[in-house]
Parts: structure tokens; C-alpha cells; sequence
């Protein structure tokens, strides 16, 4: 990469700059967190940029040089959003490679899940998504780059930078991942010349994590659910399908990003390469579950629903995973209701004349119903019988067909 003589910094700032800001997370953080309580562990990211400021400032660097902030072309902008899902999806078969080989991986999700629930969720989104998305990246994608603008080749930038951001984060089973993804910020932010995609993406990444805690609460279904260790064979299907999903994004992304043409022969073979490979994700997982599973529900019948509430479907679950669909159709509005064998309320849909019920996770052994509620009606007014039309389908996987009634 060419010298800018308006770019006075070098690579000791950024190395002295990288261990202070280390320095800082472990011992610096520790101190004032007792003082600020919650907030005291996000001073991090205003360190960063207090850091990085104090090497631009006495080094004369222009701000433009080290905090780039060029409006990039709006085909970039979507290009860099495919290239976030396709890392994304990347991530997703290394996740599922470490939760088969690391002991208690799910506990650090739930450990994380339940932090994360111990906040408020617009104080959650400030700390979690919207600091660091601006700071993080005025540090390791503007300031670090342009520390080590004198190793000339680019890749080779985005390597290192991409390391001090997946060590900053100072958890060794997240590196990988972080430093994926900050390789990817990397690259965008060297090759649009702004920070602001990166910025847009590194928030997003993060408002995506913290809603998705929030929203499963409201659900009724535990966040970490989604993070359960997967058995053998539900790994070798999940695996292909992600990386199909990967190649897809990334390389057909990359197209866009640098204006490419779409159709030729080499894009045709990772269109099928990835056809084949989320085909053949998509084939293993369907045939193993219906291989290991049974269906305990199947009926389709009319429902007369003449108070505020009456039975769709009884039923009994053994503990494993389980598939519960439910539909039905009337003349006034109602809702369905999942519910457990302690009377809790697993999951439900919101009033209409045609709601929907879908939930699929881990249920304990019991007693099951799923349940028509008619929307609230004054009390003084006697409730006329209504014909609900009904249906319901509840499947099992991992439990051996010789059980099913």
C-alpha cells in the first residue's frame, strides 16, 4: 500500500496501542467496574478510541487518515451485508464444531444469555451494539490499519488486525469467530475506504444477539436452546448445509462487491457447489429425523368452542425434541395456546381468525394440550358456540418408533 505523508503513525503505535488497551481489559476494567457497576465494563470501548485519539493527536495524523468516513456505493453496501451473512454462516459450522468438542460450551452461551437478561434491553443495545460498533472499529478498523499501513500487502494488514480484534475479546473459544468476522470489517473498511459499513455491520451483529435474547424470553423458549450441543448425525447434516450457505453468499457477494460478471462458467460451478452442498444438508437432516422420531399427534377435526375456551389436542411427550404445528380457522378471533405439564405456557400466537402455532425444541416428559382461547368479551354478554376447524401434528425425533401408541 502507497505512503500518505498526511499518515504519521507506524506500527510501534499500534503495537504499544494494542498492549495498553490489553492492559487495560484486564486490569484497568476490574478496578472501575466495582464504581460504575454494569456500565464500568464497557469502558473498554471508550478507552480504545481515548487510546487511539492520543496517538493521532500527537503524531499529527489527519483524523481522515486513521477514522475514514467516505459514503460508499449503495451496491458495496449490499454486497457487504451478503459477505456478513456468508462469514455468518461460516461461523455457524465452527460454533458446531466446538460445541462437540468443548466441554459446558452451551454454559458460556447461558452465562452470557443471563447477563445479557440482567440489563435493560435499550441499555443492553448501548452497550452491547452501539458502543462497540462505533468504537471497536474506530480502533481496530481505522486506527490499527492505518498503524500498520507500512506492511504494504492488504491481506496482510487484515490478518493482524483481524487477531488483535478476536484477542481483544479475551475469550478463547470466540476467537475464531471474532477474528473472522473482524477480518471481514477489515476488509470491507480497506477496500471502501470508510468505516461506516463495518460500523453498520459490527451493530447489527450485536443488536441481532441481544434482541434474539429478548424475543426467545417473550417466546416462552430458552435462548441457549438454540446453542444445544447437536447429536452426530444432526452434525453431519447442519455442517454441509451451512457451508453451502457460505459459499453461496460469499463468493457471489464478493461478485457484487467488485462488480463482476454474474454469469460465467466459474459462478456457475459454486452455484451448483453450493446447491449440492445445502441440498445435501438439508436431505441428511430431514432423513435422520424422520428416521429417528415418531409422530404422537395427527388429527384434523371441529372444535365447538361455546365459552372463553375449550381443548384442541391432548397429548404425552417423552423428554426429547419436539415439533408441534397447530392451525385452525373461525369465525371469530382466536388464538392457540401450547401448554406444559405444570399448566406453564410453552408457546402462543396472537389473535386472528387463522392463527398459526409452530414450536420446535427441547420438551421435558409430561402431559401436553394445546389449547383454543377466544379473544376477551364483555362479561354481561353470553359467548355464542362457534365451530373452530382444527388441526395438529406433533412429531418426536430421537425416540425409537416401537414407543409410539
Amino acid at each position: 500500500m502507497e505512503d500518505n505523508p498526511n499518515n504519521r503513525l507506524s506500527w510501534w503505535h499500534g503495537v504499544l496501542a494494542v498492549v495498553l488497551a490489553a492492559a487495560y481489559i484486564l486490569f484497568g476494567s476490574a478496578l472501575v467496574t466495582p464504581l460504575l457497576g454494569t456500565w464500568g465494563s464497557y469502558t473498554v470501548s471508550f478507552f480504545l478510541v481515548l487510546t487511539a485519539g492520543l496517538f493521532i493527536l500527537f503524531t499529527g495524523t489527519k483524523l481522515s487518515e486513521a477514522a475514514p468516513m467516505a459514503l460508499p456505493p449503495v451496491r458495496q453496501f449490499f454486497a457487504s451485508v451478503g459477505l456478513y451473512i456468508g462469514v455468518t454462516a461460516l461461523n455457524s459450522v465452527i460454533s458446531l464444531l466446538l460445541s462437540r468438542v468443548i466441554p459446558d460450551y452451551s454454559a458460556r452461551e447461558d452465562a452470557i444469555n443471563a447477563f445479557v437478561r440482567s440489563m435493560n434491553p435499550t441499555v443492553a443495545l448501548l452497550l452491547i451494539a452501539v458502543l462497540p460498533g462505533i468504537c471497536e472499529e474506530l480502533f481496530c478498523r481505522g486506527f490499527l490499519p492505518a498503524c500498520f499501513r507500512g506492511l504494504k500487502k492488504k491481506w496482510l494488514i487484515i490478518l493482524v488486525t483481524a487477531m488483535v480484534f478476536g484477542f481483544l475479546h479475551m475469550d478463547l473459544f470466540a476467537f475464531l469467530p471474532t477474528a473472522l468476522l473482524g477480518a471481514l470489517f477489515a476488509y470491507i473498511a480497506l477496500e471502501t475506504g470508510s468505516l461506516l459499513i463495518p460500523m453498520l455491520l459490527h451493530f447489527t451483529n450485536n443488536a441481532i444477539s441481544v434482541l434474539a435474547v429478548y424475543l426467545l424470553d417473550r417466546l416462552g423458549e430458552e435462548a441457549a436452546d438454540g446453542s444445544a450441543v447437536l447429536s452426530f448425525g444432526e452434525l453431519i447434516g447442519a455442517i454441509p448445509f451451512y457451508l453451502g450457505i457460505a459459499v453461496f453468499f460469499l463468493w457471489f457477494s464478493g461478485c457484487l462487491f467488485h462488480k463482476k460478471k454474474l454469469f460465467t462458467k466459474r459462478n456457475l460451478a459454486a452455484f451448483i457447489v453450493a446447491s449440492v452442498l445445502v441440498t445435501a444438508g438439508w436431505g441428511i437432516r430431514v432423513v435422520q429425523t424422520f428416521a429417528s422420531g415418531r409422530t404422537v399427534v395427527y388429527a384434523e377435526q371441529t372444535v365447538r368452542l361455546a365459552g372463553q375456551e375449550a381443548v384442541g389436542s391432548d397429548f404425552q411427550l417423552e423428554t426429547g425434541r419436539s415439533v408441534v404445528s397447530a392451525s385452525a380457522a373461525g369465525s371469530v378471533r382466536i388464538k392457540l395456546i401450547l401448554r406444559g405439564p405444570d399448566g406453564e405456557t410453552v408457546s402462543e400466537t396472537a389473535y386472528g381468525y387463522f392463527p398459526v402455532l409452530t414450536f420446535s425444541g427441547t420438551l421435558p416428559e409430561g402431559d401436553y394440550s394445546v389449547l383454543i382461547r377466544r379473544a376477551p368479551f364483555r362479561e354481561e354478554d353470553e359467548p355464542e358456540e362457534v365451530e373452530i376447524r382444527f388441526a395438529c401434528q406433533v412429531f418426536q425425533t430421537g425416540v425409537p418408533r416401537e414407543t409410539a401408541p
